[in-house]
Parts: C-alpha cells; structure tokens; sequence
C-alpha cells in the first residue's frame, strides 16, 4: 500500500473516532473557512514524507509547527506499529531528501562553520603554492604567478557556483556521481554515473597521495634546514625514508578519520584556524623581516619563459598548474551534505566561502612570497655532483629558502623560516586528513 492510500485510509477512520469528531478538513473549515483542503494537503505531504522516510512502519501521523527554533520546521509525530510514538523533525535538507525518494543514513551533526573548514583544509592554502611556486616561477615569471591565478580562480569560481547549485538541489553523500546520474537522465544516466565515478577515484586517489607526499617533502627540507641545512652538512631523509614516512601519515590520517564525525570536525576547525591564521602570519611578518624587498615592476610586471619551453603560449598553460592545482577539492563540502543540518543552504554557501577564502589568502601568499625574495639566483641554486651546496635547501623548496633568506639576513639565524615550514607542513597534513573525509564520504577510498 503507497503512502498516499495509507494516509486515505488512516484519515477516514480519524474521522469515524469520535462519534462526530469529524474529519481534518471539518475541522479546518471551522476554523477558517476554506482553508481546511490546503490543511489537508499539506497533512497528506508531510504523511507521504513520513512514510518515505521510515517505510512501512508508519501506521499514523499527525502534524505541528515548532516556531523556537525562530523559523518555521516540520515536526512528524510517528505512531509504529508497536504502538511507540516518535517525533522526527525535518530540517529542509532531509525533506529534499524524501523528495528525492533518498532515506536518511547518517547523523546530521555538522553546521556552517564545520563545514566551511573542512573546504579550507580540502583545498589547503599552502598544499598547491609551496611545491608548486617554482615551477611557476621559471615557467611564467612572478608575474606569470601573479596575473594567471585570477585566469583559472575565475574559471574555478564558475564552476564551483554551478556546483553550489546543484548541491542544493540534491544535497546527498557522493555527490558527484549522484548528480550526474540524475542530470543526464534515465537512459544516460548509469553511463553518467559510472565515468563520474571512477574518474573522481583516480583524482582523489592520485591527488591525495601527492598531497602527502609533498607534505613529506616540505618535512624533509625541515629536517634538514634544522640540522646545519645542505650547504652545512645537514641530515636530509633519503627516497625510501620519505616514502615510508608519507605512508606512515596516510595511516594516521585514516586513525583520525575512523573517529565519529564529531570529533573530526573539530580537527578540521582546528586544521582551518592554523592555516589561515598562520598564512596570515606570513603574509603580515615576512615583509616585515625581509630587509630588502623586490620592485612592483618585478613582482606585477615581469614574465619570462623557461629556455625548456618551446613557445610562451605553453608556458602560460604549465604556469596555470600552480592555480590549478591549488584550487581543488571544494566539491569535497558537498559529499558531506547528508551529515550536515539545512544542508540544502549550508553546503552550497561553505562550498563558495571556503573556495575565496583560500583564492584571496593563496594569492596574497604569492604575491609576498615574490615580493621578499633576497637573491633570485638563490632560490633555485643546486649542486649536484661534486660540487658544493651554497645554499640551504640546495634548490629543493624555493619558498622555504626565501624565507630562511629573509630571516637570516635579518637576525643571523633561520629559526623564524623554521617555525613557518612547520605550519606549512601542518596544511599537508590536515589536507591528507580531510581528503581522506570527503573520500569517504563519497564512497572512495584514498591512499598513496
């Protein structure tokens, strides 16, 4: 029997109790005349979802309003089969849901604000401009770096207000191949759904393992920056030890993740809160400390190409990786919307939030990064053979010389370059930690 049979036969024995008691619409034509039909049809509504969401167990339902929360929600008293009486209220992400014809799994424990910082620590302000910052530099030149972000921001913030959108409209875990299979229909649908699927599983799989493995790299250069560094005899961790490592907190990271979704959230406040505040540190000291800083004309207006690159036209393509690469994961808000209250309103806004923070906070990064650089010819100087290190990082990571060069210029000592790479290693590893959560959440595992 269908919910709406269920509901004709449940409200005309309301009516035969009573003795005259009469039925939901004599009652509502006597409190308001012809409202009693639109009464009716919304109790028939709210008893159709209440069936969809609980099955054939709901035998009787009656409605009411509850205004303390200081909006309007749905409130579903249950009767079961039993004879035990429920109340289930339903924010709007769960009546999208029934709508949907989609039955509620998962606790609804998450808000805006655990949300918004999980999107922060899938993105990672520092994961895409640390590894990535030389290879754009040789590629487009600081203004390359520059001017090139905003090329791909804007065409990311496009596409990230598409999916804001559709996240609204179906606001379910592992959502990407769910809304393909809806958008393309019946017939395209399951084909949709299937290149959806597996295309997510080999960018989550190979992203998430990068962002580890990166994170070990910046570790690597931390060790050996602190140790007399390369030009100092400076113990610095071979392939097989940096491989080992990255394995080591994939696991750790999938501990962390095996904890309720609760406590999880909270790491991921406490992940957004370094990052941000940390890259605003940066942003804020390190011109500061840098007791010699680069022109505008150098840092706004200076592009050159690698002598590798065959013409400018694919410079500028490689150039755009940095941005590419840093501004992804975002759809990761979505795959957690069934967790999340009202998350028909909440994962859209924490999905367009998350993504300008971490543009504009990125962006900056960059533009400080250029902007305090001491010697250029420092920042990629290496030696192999051999030849001698004349530099720290000997060429490995960039941005951590420039700021080991603005601080020892400054106070003769690296100390304020080292705290620095270690809250740039932190964003790697919360990123491998909230990766691994909106890999979960959508039904794909990650690991290196």
């Amino acid at each position: 029997m269908g919910a709406a049979e269920e509901y004709e036969e449940h409200h005309s024995h309301d009516g035969e109790k009573g003795g005259g008691g009469g039925s939901a619409d004599e009652k509502g034509s006597a409190d308001g005349g012809g409202g009693g039909g639109a009464m009716e049809r919304e109790e028939m509504q709210l008893y159709t979802e209440a069936s969809a969401f609980q099955g054939a167990a709901v035998v009787a339902m009656i409605e009411r309003h509850d205004d303390d929360i200081g909006e309007e929600q749905k409130i579903l008293e249950i009767t079961m089969e039993d004879g035990v009486t429920m109340s289930l209220a339903l924010d709007s992400g769960e009546r999208r849901l029934n709508e949907l014809g989609y039955r509620q799994e998962l606790k609804r424990s998450l808000h805006f604000p655990q949300l918004y910082a999980t999107g922060i620590s899938m993105m990672s302000v520092f994961a895409g401009v640390v590894p990535m910052y030389g290879q754009g530099f040789n590629d487009g030149g600081p203004a390359g770096l520059i001017w090139y972000w905003w090329i791909t921001a804007l065409a990311v913030h496009l596409i990230a207000l598409s999916m804001a959108e559709i996240s609204s409209s179906f606001p379910t875990a592992g959502s990407l191949y769910f809304w393909a299979a809806a958008l393309a229909g019946p017939k395209w649908g399951p084909l949709a759904s299937f290149i959806t699927a597996w295309m997510e599983f080999v960018g989550l799989a190979v992203g998430h393992a990068m962002v580890s493995y990166y994170g070990v790299t910046i570790l690597q250069v931390l060790i050996l920056i602190s140790t007399g560094g390369a030009n100092g005899n400076g113990f610095m961790l071979d392939h097989y030890e940096v491989f080992g490592i990255a394995c080591g907190v994939v696991l750790i990271c999938c501990c962390i993740n095996c904890c309720s979704i609760r406590i999880v959230s909270y790491v991921m406040l406490f992940s957004a809160l370094i990052q941000v505040l940390g890259a605003v540190a940066l942003i804020i000291t390190l011109p500061l400390v840098a007791p010699t800083h680069q022109p505008a004309s150098f840092v706004f207006q200076t592009f050159f190409t690698n002598d590798s690159m065959p013409s400018p036209a694919y410079s500028f393509v490689i150039c755009l990786m940095v941005s590419q690469y840093s501004l992804y994961g975002y759809d990761g808000v979505a795959h957690l919307s069934e967790e999340t209250k009202k998350s028909d309103r909440t994962a859209p806004a924490a999905i367009v939030a998350a993504l300008s923070t971490v543009t504009f906070v990125a962006w900056l990064l960059l533009v400080v990064f250029t902007l305090c650089i001491q010697n250029v010819d420092d920042i990629f100087a290496s030696a192999s053979g051999e030849d001698l290190p004349t530099t720290v990082t000997n060429g490995m990571q960039p941005v951590i010389q420039i700021l080991w060069d603005a601080f020892y210029a400054s106070y003769g000592s690296g100390l304020g370059a080292q705290i620095f790479t270690g809250i740039i290693y932190t964003s790697f590893f919360f990123g491998t930690v909230s990766g691994q959560l909106g890999a979960s959440a959508s039904g794909v595992c990650s690991s290196p």
